[in-house]
């Protein structure tokens, strides 16, 4: 029986795997980054590259399973491959790509134990920022969040998913700022981004724009009357909403998610539903808890 290929993790392991010419079935097809990736020579070239290769397998251009030639991205870019190199190994960090000595550089599936992760750290620092943002609310801030509300009423309105969700992005750095914790926000990024991917697949679900506008519109209500606990629930209610749709999610796309790991039932929307778990579910929560997973609570 062939062995499967083992995982390359140290920095200099990643250096040689992404040296070597990546075998034929695995070439990219196209340009591997968007066509609109440009880079500006003003600013650190690995930042860049970091930030424009997370975007693109965050919003599913870059799909789970698909094959990354850090020679094509360099040559897209008009970049060496140094700063290339040094991009892909904080993506390998974050778990949104996977290296493998003997196959090449892969963008790694959705895992739903990373998800529920990161939406864990998400809330728990995020709760404390919505709380902190509804005391020291300034009315400055008002008329930035009336701002944002009705950029993203215009995206609805013409189903630009992309616009849509930079401007969620951007509503939740304003809440860290009106809290005057603008560097939280950079840790909550650091720990979202599996999270983000399914985000990014449930924002097509019918009905999804209106719903997180009207639950973008609860926080800031919340926030303008200095009620807390009216903001902190606001906030948990659009954080947890994602677990609504995941098993919708997971039949429609499965291809994308890891398969063999545990489903994240302890979610209100999932754990409260009627049919009991399929047979295969309880065979993987099973293995999960043999290997010392345990059940994701």
């Amino acid at each position: 029986m062939a062995k499967s290929p083992r995982k390359v993790r140290s920095a200099n392991a990643v250096s040689q795997a992404s040296s070597r010419r990546p075998r034929k079935a695995a070439e990219p097809v196209g340009s591997p980054l968007p066509p609109s990736a440009a880079i500006d020579p003003c600013r650190p070239l690995s930042a860049q590259i970091y930030e424009l290769a997370r975007e693109a397998i965050v919003s599913l251009w870059l799909k789970p399973g698909q094959a990354l030639s850090e020679k094509e991205i360099a040559a897209q870019l008009g970049v060496s491959r140094t700063p290339v190199r040094e991009a892909l190994m904080r993506l390998s960090d974050e778990g949104l790509i996977e290296v493998f000595r003997q196959s090449g550089t892969f963008v790694s599936p959705i895992k739903l134990h990373d998800v529920y992760e990161g939406l864990l750290i998400r809330e728990a620092l995020e709760t404390a920022v919505v709380r902190q943002a509804t005391r020291k609310f300034d009315r400055r801030f008002e008329s930035r969040f009336e701002a944002l509300l009705a950029r993203q009423r215009q995206c609805a309105e013409r189903d630009d998913y992309d616009g849509f969700h930079a401007l969620d992005e951007e509503f939740h750095r304003t809440i860290s700022e009106c809290s005057g914790t603008p560097r939280v926000w950079r840790l909550i990024i650091s720990a979202k981004a599996q999270l983000d991917r399914v985000r990014r697949l449930g924002i097509r679900a019918p009905g999804q724009f209106q719903r997180i506008l009207q639950q973008h519109e609860s926080i800031v209500a919340g926030m303008k009357s200095g009620d807390e606990a009216r903001a902190a629930s606001a906030l948990q209610e659009h954080l947890n909403a994602v677990f609504a749709s995941i098993r919708l999610l997971l039949d429609e796309n499965s291809a994308y998610f890891a398969s063999d790991q545990p489903e994240p039932s302890g979610r209100a929307p999932l754990s409260h539903r009627a049919d009991p778990p399929r047979e295969d579910q309880v065979r993987t929560r099973k293995r999960a808890a043999s290997a010392g997973l345990g059940r994701i609570p």
